[in-house]
């Protein structure tokens, strides 16, 4: 069975020839070696898994890619692109984190462009490299009574909450150490859940609306940045998009692909 945008017998498949294009068009570029490694452990794999790439409205590595063009340009499609406010601190080996109240904008709002990202089927996620206990906000959008955000605490544990203000899930599995994924996620109309890597901690919330603010990351919007930057933690990668996506098998493309790119 042939794989749509996967190149088969060599070179590059579509999804990396896009994405590339994308990133040139926001005035950067990648380097054929870097681009290589991310289409042979991520791109190619994950649509092959055919959960993937197919369920994000949007999708960034931070780490590993060279630039930071590259990095704020989404895998995804030709929109969206990240923009960091306040000069966070970035370099390719680490990613993202806050300088003090620096956090990255989206150009996303899930009420008004969030496709794959629905009101009862949904998921916003950050890759986070050896999380901390310390609070933070880590993603989100919060304050119109429609919130959708994961924020870390000292318990330590996260709290995710989404659609409907009040609603909160919470986790406190261990973090451990290394690359850590932490999301909030919605698979129904009253069920949200907050995840650890692949450990989902679930509650009854009723959903309302989608949020009509703009995500913020390093921190959430609450009309503006909310506070609780997240200076501690470098941030490797983060993404939004419908609760089918395959978030376990993801972790482990993603994974193996931050290891072949040094990160």
């Amino acid at each position: 069975m042939l794989l749509t945008g996967v190149t088969i017998g060599g070179g590059l498949s579509q999804y990396a020839l896009n994405w590339q294009s994308w990133i040139v068009a926001n005035g950067g570029s990648i380097n054929p070696s870097i681009l290589a490694i991310i289409d042979n452990n991520f791109f190619i794999p994950a649509a092959a898994n055919g959960n993937i790439l197919n369920q994000l409205d949007r999708l960034n590595i931070y780490a590993g890619v060279g630039n930071q063009v590259a990095a704020n340009t989404n895998m995804i499609k030709n929109a969206h692109l990240v923009v960091p406010i306040s000069s966070p601190t970035w370099a390719s080996g680490t990613g993202y984190k806050s300088s003090g109240t620096s956090y990255l904008k989206h150009s996303y709002t899930p009420s008004t462009q969030g496709v794959l990202f629905t009101l009862n089927s949904n998921i916003l996620f950050v890759g986070v490299k050896d999380p901390t206990s310390t609070t933070a906000r880590m993603v989100g959008a919060q304050g119109d009574t429609k919130d959708v955000y994961v924020r870390r605490t000292t318990t330590p544990s996260i709290q995710a909450r989404n659609t409907t203000n009040g609603g909160t899930a919470t986790n406190s599995t261990s973090f451990g150490s290394g690359n850590v994924f932490f999301a909030t996620r919605r698979t129904s109309s009253t069920s949200i859940s907050a995840v650890i890597n692949t450990n989902a901690s679930s509650s009854t919330v009723t959903s309302s609306a989608l949020t009509a603010q703009e995500i913020y990351e390093l921190t959430t919007n609450d009309g503006g940045a909310s506070g609780e930057y997240d200076t501690q933690c470098y941030h490797l990668y983060s993404g939004a998009g419908s609760s089918s996506f395959d978030h376990a098998t993801f972790q482990t493309l993603m994974n193996n692909t931050l290891t072949a790119l040094g990160v």
